[in-house]
């Protein structure tokens, strides 16, 4: 039996959870049956032009639509399947059943044992946000926020927010988001709580409503090899869904993406699924539905048990809107500031321009008879090879004990804060003994 408190597939949760969980599980099933029946229906992705480009895919709820907050908009889909007499399994909107826990925290008790026996020990996915005049003070990345501000995503990954562990995962155990990304429900503390994606739009400051969806693309349109190849450097050795070999604006547009946007977990050497139409996107300057983006994320993530905790501070966002509190026992949110990768070309530097005989330091002419190609030549410098086969193996290294010399540093922070958790703690004991003394020291007397 694996041990309380860890992740657990439904497979693995035999004999600790309750029956209904088996039911749940054929739900969601069906729910991803249904999901794969709309894809398949949907029509096919246009081809990519020679510029990786296609018309905008538009927003499907872009037309004029005001929701209270309080009464759940329905969908076309779900309208359609009431008026079927379609039951709420159909719908997969656990709200639509009728409660059976006295736990106010949960609309069902399912609700309530998946999150004790899978998200209680679930993990988050490091989420930070990012300073715009700190990455701009790096000359080689002062175009990264045009880039970001043309697909009208550079403010999201401003955002700081810290946030409450617990009342996030309340929000993945109770979440239900519509089958076409239009609206979310969702329990926070005792509140039942929904927000439809033009809502979830303005809360984040973002304007703009006709946008791809890089999911949809990925499932249809999906990015070729060769079309990747320019987002790596010219005569290195490269990997196909590495980092490296990219050249330094997609390498960091994929640092930032995956500390904001689009978090994951596991190895950071690794640039799978979508989120290479997130940065090709990015780069292009071609916009996209980044709401619809981390809705699906959040279904996805939803449906899948082994995944990760994804947009922590974002979430805690959307709760504070509806709580109008942020609460206590705040878990930090911490800046990511992306560094230049060793051996990356260096933007040139301005000289002060000056007469010809302004200085008298100025350099002597070169000897007669000087080539200065010459001595560079590759025959006699790095032993043959051209200087990017000689360094990129030394520097690939350098790189790869850089990143993991900043991991073990957020892991040294991590352990000073819990060490200073367990100061507090000692602390607080000693004073609770000094108090039991003087009250035996009292009765004594």
């Amino acid at each position: 039996m694996a041990k309380a408190g860890k992740p657990r597939r439904y497979s693995e949760s035999k004999g600790i959870l309750s029956e209904g969980i088996s039911g749940e599980l054929q739900r969601l099933r069906h729910d991803e049956f249904g999901i794969k029946e709309a894809q398949q229906a949907a029509p096919v992705m246009p081809p990519r032009t020679r510029h990786g480009l296609h018309a905008p895919t538009p927003d499907p709820v872009s037309e004029p639509e005001e929701s209270s907050g309080e009464d759940y908009a329905q969908s076309d889909e779900e309208v359609e399947e009431n008026v079927e007499g379609a039951s709420e399994e159909e719908s997969g909107d656990d709200f639509l059943r009728p409660r059976d826990t006295p736990d106010p925290r949960f609309h069902t008790a399912l609700q309530k044992t998946v999150y004790e026996q899978v998200y209680a020990g679930k993990a988050f996915a490091e989420h930070k946000w990012i300073s715009w005049r700190d990455i701009n003070e790096t000359p080689e990345f002062e175009s990264l926020h045009d880039l970001f501000k043309i697909v009208g995503i550079d403010w999201i990954v401003t955002l700081k927010q810290d946030y409450n562990e617990d009342l996030i995962r309340q929000f993945y155990v109770t979440v239900w988001v519509a089958r076409d990304y239009s609206e979310m429900k969702w329990m926070s503390d005792t509140l039942q709580c929904s927000i439809s994606r033009r809502q979830f739009r303005r809360l984040l400051n973002i304007h703009l409503d006709f946008r791809d969806d890089l999911h949809e693309e990925h499932t249809h349109n999906p990015l070729s090899i060769d079309y990747l190849s320019q987002f790596y450097e010219d005569g290195v050795r490269y990997t196909h869904e590495k980092v490296d070999g990219l050249r330094t604006i997609p390498s960091v547009v994929n640092r930032i993406v995956r500390a904001t946007i689009l978090p994951r977990l596991g190895n950071n050497d690794d640039i799978r699924g979508v989120a290479w139409h997130v940065i090709d996107a990015i780069i292009q300057g071609r916009q996209f539905d980044i709401v619809s983006l981390m809705m699906q994320e959040i279904a996805i993530s939803k449906r899948t048990f082994t995944q990760g905790i994804y947009y922590a501070p974002y979430i805690m966002r959307l709760i504070q809107d509806k709580l109008g509190a942020a609460g206590q026992n705040l878990k930090k949110n911490k800046q990511y500031k992306p560094r230049l990768q060793l051996g990356a070309p260096r933007a040139p530097r301005t000289l002060p321009s000056s007469h010809p005989g302004a200085s008298s330091s100025s350099a002597p002419p070169p000897p007669h008879g000087y080539d200065p190609n010459a001595f560079f030549h590759p025959q006699y410098a790095y032993f043959g090879m051209q200087p990017n086969e000689y360094f990129n193996p030394v520097l690939g290294a350098i790189n790869t004990l850089s990143e993991s010399i900043q991991r073990l540093s957020t892991g040294h922070e991590a352990l000073h804060e819990d060490v200073r958790g367990l100061r507090t703690n000692v602390g607080d004991l000693n004073a609770s003994v000094g108090r039991l003394h003087t009250r035996v020291g009292v009765l004594d007397s």
